[in-house]
C-alpha cells in the first residue's frame, strides 16, 4: 500500500502540540509499579530451569518441545527434550559422533537439523529424524558452521558461521544464493541463527558483540539490534543458542547453562529509507491487516503505552508525541514518503500496531 503525503504538517503540529503517552510506571492489581524492563527487545520474558547443563547449547523448537544439543566429548552426543511451558525433561537420544556447532528444526519434513564439522573443516547438516536416527547428510563447502535454521516460506536452510549467512538446498545441500555478510552489519563470531516467518527476518546471536541482530532475509538489510542475556567476547560461551518461542519472541540459551530465556523481540518491521531534513520514506510490514497503527517519536528512551490503548506495553522512546494514526493494508503494511524538516533529525520513530498491541523496531530519523 502506498501513501504519498506530506505528513510532515502532522509530525510538526505534533511536535507542538502532540499527544504524549505516559512515562510514569503503570501499576498491577496489588499497587506494585509493573517492572518497566520487560518490554523492549532484549528483555526477559520467561526463565526455564531444564535441570541440566544444555552442553554447547543449541536449541530448536520442534511444535512446542525444546531441543537441546549436549555433549560430554566430542564423541558422545545428546539431544535433550524440554517443554516450552515449564521446561521438565521429556526425552533425549544420542546422536552420532562429531564436532556439533548448532541445531534447527526442519517442520515440514520433521527433522532435526544439526550442524557439524568436517576434517577439513567443511561443514555438514545433519538431518536427524525423530526416533534419532540419520535421514541424510549434506555436504556444502561452509567453513566453520555454527548454526541452522529452516526458512519456510523459501523452503531452504539458512546456515550462518563466524561472519556470514548462506541459503542452502535442503535436499542437494548445494548453495542456492548469495551469502549475507553480517560482519559489514557489525555482527561478528557468530553463535546461532533462527528464521522469523512472522515477518521475514533472520536473527543471528553475534557472540562477538554480545547482541542479537536482526536482519531482512529478502534484502540483507539490518532492522534491529539489542543485547543477549550475558557477554559478549570473540568465541564467548553465552548465546550459544537461539530459536523462535510459542509466544512469536525468541529463547536463548548459554553453554553450561541448565536455563533458557525467553526475550522479547520487535514483531512489525519498520523500515526507514533516508533521513531528516528531506524525503523519507517509511515501509511497514507485518502489522495486523487493516490494523489501525500508531506513529510516535522522540528521543530514545523508554515509556509505557497508556494501558487504554495497549496493557503492559512499553515502547523505546521517552516522552514520546504521537504523530499519526494510519491503517494498514490487508497485507499488514503500510508505505509512506515524508518530507521531514530539519528539526526532526535524530528523533526516534516508532510503530505500535494497536491491533496486535506488538512495536515495531526503532528507528533513528
Amino acid at each position: 500500500m502506498l501513501i504519498s503525503t506530506n505528513l510532515v504538517l502532522v509530525l510538526s503540529l505534533a511536535a507542538q502540540t502532540g499527544q504524549q503517552t505516559s512515562s510514569a510506571p503503570q501499576m498491577d492489581r496489588s499497587g506494585t509499579p509493573m517492572a518497566t524492563d520487560a518490554f523492549s527487545s532484549g528483555d526477559i520474558l520467561r526463565t526455564l530451569d531444564t535441570g541440566f547443563e544444555v552442553g554447547n547449547a543449541a536449541v530448536a523448537n520442534n511444535h512446542g518441545t525444546l531441543a537441546f544439543l549436549s555433549s560430554l566429548d566430542e564423541n558422545i552426543w545428546w539431544l535433550f527434550l524440554a517443554e516450552q511451558n515449564n521446561g521438565s525433561h521429556v526425552g533425549d537420544f544420542g546422536l552420532p559422533g562429531g564436532i556439533f556447532t548448532g541445531l534447527g528444526f526442519d517442520t515440514s519434513r520433521n527433522l532435526y537439523l544439526a550442524t557439524k564439522l568436517s576434517g577439513s573443516f567443511d561443514s555438514t547438516i545433519t538431518a536427524i529424524q525423530q526416533n534419532g536416527l540419520v535421514k541424510r547428510t549434506l555436504f556444502f563447502p561452509v567453513p566453520w558452521a555454527t548454526g541452522v535454521a529452516w526458512d519456510n516460506q523459501r523452503d531452504i536452510y539458512w546456515v550462518s558461521n563466524a561472519s556470514s549467512i548462506s541459503p542452502v538446498h535442503p535436499i542437494s545441500g548445494n548453495i542456492v544464493g548469495p551469502a549475507i555478510d553480517t560482519f559489514s552489519l557489525g555482527a561478528s563470531y557468530l553463535n546461532a541463527i533462527t528464521y522469523n516467518s512472522a515477518n521475514d527476518t533472520l536473527i543471528v546471536a553475534a557472540g562477538g558483540e554480545g547482541e542479537f541482530f536482526v536482519i531482512d532475509a529478502t534484502s540483507g538489510d539490518l532492522i534491529d539490534r539489542f543485547p543477549g542475556v550475558g557477554e559478549g567476547g570473540p568465541f564467548s560461551s553465552d548465546m550459544a543458542g537461539v530459536c523462535m518461542s510459542d509466544t512469536g519472541n525468541i529463547w536463548q540459551t548459554n553453554r553450561d547453562d541448565s536455563k533458557v530465556y525467553e526475550l522479547k523481540i520487535h514483531q512489525v518491521v519498520l523500515q526507514v529509507d533516508g533521513t531528516a531534513p528531506g524525503l523519507v520514506n517509511l515501509d511497514v510490514s507485518s502489522a495486523t491487516p487493516f490494523g489501525t497503527l500508531g506513529f510516535a517519536y522522540g528521543a530514545a528512551g523508554f515509556s509505557m503505552v497508556p494501558s487504554a490503548l495497549c496493557a503492559r506495553v512499553g515502547i523505546d522512546i521517552a516522552n514520546p508525541m504521537v504523530a499519526a494514526q494510519l491503517t494498514a493494508d490487508g497485507n499488514g503494511e503500510l508505505n509512506i514518503t515524508l518530507n521531514l524538516p530539519a528539526g526532526l533529525a535524530g528523533a526516534t520513530l516508532q510503530v505500535l500496531d494497536l491491533g496486535s498491541c506488538s512495536t515495531s523496531n526503532p528507528t533513528t530519523l
